[in-house]
């Protein structure tokens, strides 16, 4: 049986046959530390409004990173208080690997807590919607245990 192309994220020999020098991690996990950067900047408070990152590089096993970033504009838009971040996770080797851009809406003095955004009708809708089917579907788990 042939195996998962994934496996060239754990198998030296697997990511050779595929033309990189050896295992890599998951690009996901990249884009999930700069997330945990900046959650972890912003605090409770804080509410992440958009994030975008690229995977521009590989990050191969043992290779470590340094995520950093640096706040590149102010602003009040729509009564939000936001800043927009610059970040990037850099390897051993100097090399951007992961840059990154985000807006972020922090409390304010004047404004106080950060108004959270609303959810639009058609997503609310669909929630309703799956929410009644959860309940039926416990109901017939239900009726059949009887």
């Amino acid at each position: 049986m042939p195996d998962v192309a994934q496996r060239v994220h754990w198998d030296n020999d697997w990511a050779r046959s595929a033309c990189v020098p050896m295992a890599y991690d998951y690009g996901m996990l990249r884009d999930c530390w700069l997330t945990h950067h900046l959650t972890n900047w912003m605090g409770d408070d804080g509410w992440l409004v958009r994030h975008s990152s690229q995977m521009r590089k590989f990050n191969y096993v043992g290779d470590t990173h340094l995520i950093i970033g640096e706040v590149t504009g102010k602003r009040v838009e729509a009564g939000m208080h936001l800043v927009d971040i610059e970040l990037r996770g850099t390897s051993q080797r100097d090399e951007v690997t992961c840059p990154a851009t985000a807006t972020i809406a922090l409390p304010s003095r004047d404004a106080g807590d950060v108004a959270l955004p609303s959810v639009p009708a058609s997503i609310s809708q669909q929630a309703v919607a799956m929410m009644a089917r959860h309940g039926e579907l416990l109901r017939q788990r239900a009726d059949s245990a009887k």
